[in-house]
């Protein structure tokens, strides 16, 4: 009949208000229950990112650095991504409280097979004013790759290199819209990440 039953959730409280600490770790918590491994029906992290950096070797509009950075990063981690079942989505707006069993849930997930180092790009780009500017800012983002690593058991390096490559596509998508500020910002934004990220 097109129904769908879901629990009830408190839509009112999610992560955003969360002392930053604690809702990475949270994050990192609950990542690491959803990783197990999945079959061939969930679509392949690699297939999706194989066209993304067919395009992003393409486009002019970024530094040439940026894209061979995360190109060879790609090609570098591509073969051993493996089959771990990914949200991919995982920010501090899609975890929500249930009462019930007084826990924090995940929603909205985008589900994919890969490694799970990739996942951390959503925790980085929610939440940003609280990141601060330049050393703080590169801090702030290994701090929460940190911390959402050792409760998830994600090697970190894996994840910083993951997040560069995922910070190039995304820089790559904004100049493919709307050239206005806020595609600009995104642009920057990215850059500086990816900056950040290298050791």
């Amino acid at each position: 009949r097109g129904a769908l039953l879901l629990e009830r959730l408190d839509a009112s409280r999610d992560l955003t208000e969360v002392w930053i600490d604690e809702a990475c770790e949270v994050i990192g918590g609950l990542l690491g229950e959803l990783h197990r491994g999945v079959g061939p029906e969930f679509p392949r992290l690699t297939d999706w990112l194989d066209g993304q950096l067919v395009d992003l070797a393409a486009t002019e509009a970024l530094p040439r650095r940026v894209i061979d950075r995360a190109t060879g990063l790609y090609r570098d981690l591509a073969p051993s991504a493996g089959h771990t079942l990914l949200h991919t989505d995982l920010h501090f707006e899609n975890v929500l409280w249930r009462e019930a069993d007084r826990r924090w849930v995940v929603i909205d997930p985008k589900p994919m097979a890969g490694a799970p180092g990739v996942e951390l790009h959503p925790v980085l780009r929610n939440r940003v004013d609280e990141l601060g500017t330049g050393a703080a800012f590169r801090w702030s983002v290994r701090h929460r790759i940190e911390l959402v690593c050792d409760a998830a058991e994600i090697e970190e390096d894996l994840a910083r290199s993951w997040t560069m490559i995922v910070a190039a596509v995304q820089a790559m998508w904004a100049t493919q819209g709307p050239q206005n500020p806020a595609a600009k910002d995104t642009v920057t934004w990215n850059l500086t990440l990816q900056k950040a990220l290298e050791d």
